[in-house]
């Protein structure tokens, strides 16, 4: 009877030490990736000065589908996903049309580093629009959460959602 029960011990503790470990991230790792992350968002941030659609694009995944069980839903606008790059484009390339340039200012944020590939970034921020005569408009207040993966060593946008308002910041 002793037998049977050293050798469940011997296979339990076999089969623990040939399982994979989750890498502990310590407070400096959070750090940062917080920091990159942080980095990363103002780079996205940055093509609005520039109407750049395709530069913004760079930032998002290759493949959504790899990642999503169903229908993937790369851009929650408002309450309507965007599943593709594709619809991304279809819906924000003529809406860059009648502006030079949109620019972001980041009231606050917040970065959930959930593993050493996977992060999210929540903010509120302010936006404003240059029309293509040159004009800047009202600052508008904006919340957004971000998901973020870590793809072939680049982090990429998985998930994005903004809501913001139809009014002006006072």
């Amino acid at each position: 009877m002793k037998r049977p029960r050293s050798t469940i011990l011997v296979l339990v503790l076999f089969c623990a030490a040939c399982g994979t470990s989750v890498p502990v991230l310590t407070d400096a790792d959070r750090q940062t990736i917080a920091q990159t992350i942080r980095a990363s968002n103002a780079g996205l941030f940055a093509t609005g000065a520039t109407n750049d659609l395709e530069a913004g694009m760079a930032f998002w995944v290759s493949d959504p589908q790899a990642y999503f069980v169903g229908d993937e839903a790369l851009f929650l606008n408002r309450i309507v996903p965007l599943r593709t790059k594709a619809e991304i484009r279809e819906v924000f390339g003529p809406a860059l049309e009648n502006r030079n340039a949109t620019t972001y200012e980041m009231v606050r944020d917040h970065v959930a580093v959930l593993s050493l590939n996977h992060a999210v970034h929540v903010y509120e921020a302010k936006y404003a629009v240059t029309d293509t005569l040159g004009n800047t408009g009202n600052q508008y207040p904006m919340t957004a959460t971000t998901i973020w993966v870590r793809e072939n060593g680049e982090w990429k946008i998985l998930h994005y959602h903004q809501s913001w308002s139809t009014e002006p910041q006072q």
